[in-house]
């Protein structure tokens, strides 16, 4: 039999057909309630959180979960997108221990193999108002990565709603910036290499009106070259993703931690005044808040004498900086141990206390950022040329006067 060529309108059609198969999907993942959730009866953390209830909390709330039974919805292929059931998954994102544990996210963990790299959204008993948002992150990062293409952006394999919430990446990197921050080997170049990539990324979401909403170190894969992977965005990922709170259910400061995923999003000033003068309202996280994470990150990447730990994002990085540039002799927050040049180290400086201004409207835009950081790099590759063809008009008298005095 011959085989039969598939027409343009047939595709059209096929195409037309994936689409409404996968809004329709999400549109049901997106409507999920938090009873919806006890489906997770078999996952790992939440038998632990089981375990320390007490007896009759325990037993009201295994009812709760039997009575459930399953989540109502079947995971289906989107196109491109497979999905994975249970049992494939599960000797990696329920293996107990952390050996193939690659970093945390703040809902859960990437995990890593020889053959798969998996990000889980771990669900623990009662559901609270994080979990709750587990099926909306899911919903809003599948269609994030289906519709979106940046060289900084993982590619979506797969998903699982069996049983566990979890996206399946291509299998990227081995290590995460974490790592290597405080490494004194990953050098100033490198570094300016992976600021210059986040940049253009948020330049890319900002221009598609969309916010990423966390830009942490140890959510962005790095692999041997210094290409990076951003692998957590937070529930800030589309623009409708933030929904007033009930009026009884008021915003504290950690919820912006929550709210967007972000170590440094509860840093941001406006935040935390949009607080505490309106408790119960959901905040706006605009992209302006996505700079101000920025300055964050670009502080670590250039001040590697801070101390890079979870527990010291909790001080206010800002405030750190301007102590130490209240001493006579610093001019700048780059790490004497990068042998970075000073005008360099002044300008990138600069560029951090931009991004860390209390004022939104004062904060440099990504798309100015992407083309300051570039412009540097050009900068410090025209002076090393410089100095080379410096360098070899030197030493080419010396070399012929060498020659005569040999001859």
């Amino acid at each position: 039999m011959e085989d039969r060529t598939i027409t343009g309108r047939e595709m059209l059609m096929r195409e037309e057909y994936n689409k409404k198969k996968k809004d329709e999907f999400l549109e049901k993942l997106n409507a999920l309630n938090p009873r919806d959730l006890l489906f997770y009866k078999e996952n790992y953390p939440l038998a632990v959180e089981l375990s320390s209830f007490t007896s009759f909390y325990r037993k009201w709330a295994e009812l709760d979960i039997c009575q459930t039974g399953e989540l109502p919805l079947q995971g289906t292929d989107l196109d491109d997108v497979k999905h994975f059931p249970f049992p494939y998954l599960a000797p990696l994102t329920h293996h107990i221990g952390d050996d193939y544990v690659l970093g945390k996210t703040m809902f859960g963990r990437m995990l890593l193999d020889a053959n798969k790299f998996v990000k889980t959204w771990d669900l623990f008993y009662p559901p609270t108002g994080q979990i709750e948002l587990h099926s909306k992150r899911l919903r809003n990062e599948i269609m994030l990565l289906t519709s979106m293409e940046h060289p900084c952006l993982p590619k979506l394999v797969g998903y699982s709603i069996d049983k566990q919430f979890a996206v399946v990446y291509q299998r990227e990197g081995c290590l995460t910036l974490q790592d290597i921050l405080s490494c004194p080997d990953f050098t100033w170049d490198e570094r300016m290499e992976v600021a210059y990539q986040i940049a253009t990324l948020m330049e890319y979401f900002h221009d598609n009106g969309k916010t990423i909403g966390s830009i942490d170190p140890q959510n962005i894969l790095v692999d041997s070259n210094f290409k990076i992977k951003l692998c957590e965005f937070g529930l800030c990922g589309t623009i409708d993703a933030l929904t007033p709170r009930k009026a009884d259910s008021g915003l504290v400061a950690s919820d912006a931690w929550w709210i967007t995923g972000g170590i440094y999003s509860f840093q941001v000033p406006e935040l935390m005044i949009h607080q505490a003068q309106n408790p119960i309202k959901a905040v706006e996280w605009t992209a302006k808040c996505d700079i101000y994470c920025f300055g964050c990150l670009l502080l670590e990447l250039i001040s590697i004498e801070h101390e890079h730990t979870l527990e010291s994002r909790y001080n206010i990085l800002k405030s750190w900086a301007k102590r130490q540039l209240e001493k006579k002799s610093v001019k700048n927050l780059v790490d004497k141990s990068l042998n970075e040049d000073c005008n360099v180290g002044i300008k990138v400086t600069r560029m951090v206390m931009n991004c860390l201004h209390d004022c939104p409207n004062v904060r440099a835009e990504a798309k100015v950022l992407a083309r300051a950081l570039k412009d540097l790099k050009q900068e410090k590759n025209s002076a090393a040329q410089k100095r080379s063809c410096l360098e070899q008009e030197v030493s080419l008298p010396l070399e012929k006067k060498r020659q005569r005095i040999e001859e």
